[in-house]
């Protein structure tokens, strides 16, 4: 009995250092990373400008698109079901690429819509997040590679409504650059939610403390302070190392997701790229203004790139039933 005893407590500390062994393996590779992540910030830290250019704008834009990375043609080897869609790990590519463009920290931000958005009458994506950045004339312009081109954040507003949101039920919120996702660990069925998770399709942000009613913008916008944004959303500036964004995967309520090295891979890049590679060459195309958006839905399907509808199409014929961010696991 002694022995079986004894078998038993060595059999239990073997699981215990295992789990330890890799809970510590995650721990130092997120921590390598956000090193990385800190040290690109602190080396821009002297950065004065304040707006993009156009062309600024257009080389940004055909950066994140031709990146080895962030690439939608990339997809494939990081996202190869289908279940993330990494849109915010182009917004973090964005937000990087900006900074190493000189722009101003404060001045770059994220641009969420959540909500129930919907594809031929399909339910298709929870939420979609792009990278916003100030450009002349006080515009600011969304840099969102599913697109054809960088458009004005009221027309990405209005494009992406009339594409995936005509009813106008989904919120948009504007926060700082550091938001990466809205936390999803706590994930409930539509019937099982409280309204307390800025996912549910039940959160109301009316009145909520940090929420700034933005309806100059587009109805239902709200713009969060930050302390607000790292209370809802994983976050790069979170302190708590047990709340903040991990580059390792993702959680959903019992769910682990990988990212397959994606922001490994990002941030390597981007730290070993020579300062002339995020210099614009002058040879950009001219960038492409969007000042209004028509009613008819049918134009702004020509704003989708090519490489997105076939993946739309596909992942709504398989409709798979397992849950991911959007409940139907389309990429986005």
């Amino acid at each position: 009995m002694k022995r079986i005893h004894l078998f038993l407590f060595a059999l239990i500390l073997f699981f215990i250092s295992q789990f330890t062994s890799v809970f510590s393996e995650e721990m130092r590779f997120n921590e390598r990373l956000y090193q990385i992540y800190n040290n690109i910030y602190s080396a821009q830290s002297a950065n004065k400008k304040t707006t993009l250019s156009y062309s600024e704008i257009e080389f940004l834009f055909e950066k994140v698109c031709n990146h080895e990375v962030t690439s939608l043609e990339s997809l494939k080897k990081y996202d190869p079901t289908g279940i993330l869609g990494f849109c915010f790990g182009r917004a973090m590519a964005t937000e990087l690429f900006a900074l190493k463009m000189g722009l101003q920290e404060c001045l770059i931000k994220k641009l969420f819509i959540i909500g129930k958005m919907e594809f031929e009458g399909v339910n298709i994506w929870r939420f979609h997040v792009t990278t916003i950045v100030p450009g002349e004339l006080g515009k600011w312009y969304t840099i969102d590679s599913t697109l054809n081109s960088p458009l004005e954040m009221e027309s990405w507003i209005k494009a992406f409504r009339c594409i995936y949101d005509k009813s106008e039920k989904c919120y948009l919120y504007i926060t700082h650059a550091h938001s990466v996702i809205p936390k999803v660990k706590d994930f409930p069925d539509s019937d099982k939610e409280t309204g307390k998770n800025i996912i549910e399709l039940s959160f109301n942000p009316e009145g909520r403390p940090g929420f700034t009613q933005a309806f100059e913008i587009a109805s239902r916008t709200y713009e969060l302070n930050n302390l607000s944004a790292r209370e809802y959303f994983s976050d790069m500036s979170e302190t708590d190392e047990n709340s903040r964004f991990s580059f390792e995967s993702v959680q959903i309520n019992d769910e682990v997701i990988p990212y397959n090295n994606y922001f490994s891979d990002l941030l390597e890049t981007i730290v070993n790229a020579s300062e002339s590679e995020f210099k614009p060459t002058g040879t950009e195309l001219p960038l492409i203004v969007q000042n209004n958006c028509m009613d008819n839905p049918v134009p702004h399907l020509r704003l989708v790139r090519k490489q997105l509808m076939p993946v739309i199409r596909g992942n709504m014929l398989k409709r798979p039933i397992s849950f991911r961010f959007d409940r139907t696991s389309p990429r986005k």
